[in-house]
């Protein structure tokens, strides 16, 4: 069904029910997303050389989400288009109009929530899954796709206490028999999430997710990798902090033993409009002389972009060869009014564990710097522009592991500029 046919076929059934005694009072609104971002790319994910070309292109998110609330039931269902500028093929001398390869929109969220009572609910279908500080559930709002799961969810909140718990069940198809499962794709994933406020000021969680990838060339032979740990936040107002650490064990997707680890440590004090901090994340990478489990820490289903610097140079283990990572940093968050924000951050990222060369020599650990900039400004209610620079300063290091080898690589830069449109298109209430 086209997205102008569903909407119509949507409003109608709203209208008609203006004329039938509500049970319950209930709320319907469609809102839209419309979201543009134009970049310049010479160093995003990838180290530029001298003979590197940079890009430069604008990508779009259409995003339209339909909400239906009544005492009983929550439901959801949001549309999304999802395109760089220019990538239709539908085309003549004059103009543009589609593309035959790509049938638009696509379901982004899909889910009914079921209100068991005032305190608890179950959520089914697909949906975000983002917890806490998105360590290690994100739904990634940067990329223009976002991130979404068909899962089932139990949800309790009382008294300051949250839980959650999730549970997922991917297939290709739907099945006869058991039948084979990418082994790169998710299989299965069970999560909790519980979180206490102990104060207006402090707060701590724990979040354990139980995530399980199919064996290559099984059937029925799942793997199951689980990482536990607790959060601990503190905000005066003043002064902040944030503590959170993870333990890994269970297997990886060939059977190997998985043993690893993470901490990260962020401290804050705000001076007037202005807040300053400072921490490090640790993510435990491969002992050379341990051959009988998995030390590299898994960062799941997490925030990137967020934690390890915005040129994304650090997404899974393998970017570092599994040597893990440290990342220092420093932010300058300048609040001077509720329009304006301007964020400083710099990262000094190295090797947690030794990594050697074909040679058996070990590599430097020091893998360079970055340093990001980013200016937010709320333009007027539902319309804010945000702008971005990013530089790196890599090391001979990241430059081998990167693949462009040592003293090859120019200096990775990234701008772009995004204009986001949230407006309020209908809301109903009987």
């Amino acid at each position: 069904m086209k997205l102008k046919n569903l909407i119509l076929a949507i409003l109608a059934v709203v209208l008609m029910s203006n004329d039938i005694k509500a049970q319950d009072e209930s709320t319907f609104s469609i809102k839209a997303l419309l979201r543009s971002r134009a970049e310049y790319v010479n160093g995003y994910k990838i180290l530029p050389t001298e003979n590197s070309t940079p890009g430069v292109f604008v990508a779009q998110r259409t995003r339209l989400t339909m909400n239906y609330n009544n005492k009983v039931m929550t439901v959801k269902l949001s549309m999304q288009d999802v395109g760089a500028w220019g990538n239709d093929d539908l085309i003549n001398g004059t103009g543009m109009w589609g593309n035959s390869t790509i049938f638009a929109p696509q379901v982004y969220e899909a889910w009914a929530e079921y209100k068991m009572n005032p305190d608890m609910s179950l959520r089914i279908g697909r949906q975000e899954l983002a917890y806490g500080n998105q360590r290690l559930l994100c739904a990634r709002g940067w990329s223009h796709y976002g991130m979404t799961y068909d899962a089932a969810v139990f949800k309790f909140n009382k008294s300051g206490l949250t839980l959650d718990f999730g549970l997922t069940l991917n297939n290709q198809t739907e099945l006869t028999k058991a039948v084979e499962y990418p082994a790169n794709q998710m299989k299965t994933m069970a999560f909790l999430y519980v979180t206490k406020k102990i104060n207006d000021q402090l707060k701590v969680s724990l979040i354990n997710v139980a995530s399980g990838y199919q064996e290559t060339n099984t059937t029925n032979t799942i793997q199951v990798k689980n990482t536990v740990g607790p959060n601990i936040d503190f905000d005066n107002k003043t002064l902040s902090a944030h503590a959170e650490a993870y333990f890994q064990m269970g297997k990886t997707v060939t059977g190997q033993d998985v043993s690893a680890n993470f901490f990260g440590l962020e401290a804050g004090y705000k001076i007037g409009k202005i807040k300053l901090s400072a921490g490090v994340d640790y993510m435990s990478g491969q002992d050379q002389t341990v051959a009988d489990e998995y030390q590299a820490f898994d960062l799941l289903y997490g925030a990137r972009f967020k934690f390890y610097g915005m040129l994304n140079h650090y997404v899974t283990a393998g970017s570092t060869k599994n040597g893990g990572l440290m990342n220092p940093f420093m932010k300058i968050k300048f609040m001077p009014n509720k329009q304006n924000t301007v964020t400083v951050d710099y990262h000094m990222f190295q090797l947690a564990q030794d990594v050697a060369d074909a040679n058996g020599d070990n590599y430097d650990k020091a893998l360079g710097s970055e340093l990001n900039i980013t200016y937010n400004r709320v333009l007027a209610k539902g319309v804010s522009v945000k702008l971005g620079y990013s530089m790196g300063m890599p090391s001979e290091t990241l430059e081998i592991f990167k693949s462009v080898g040592a003293g090859n690589a120019t200096t990775p830069q990234w701008g772009w500029v995004m204009f986001t449109f949230k407006p309020s298109l209908l809301t109903v209430k009987k």
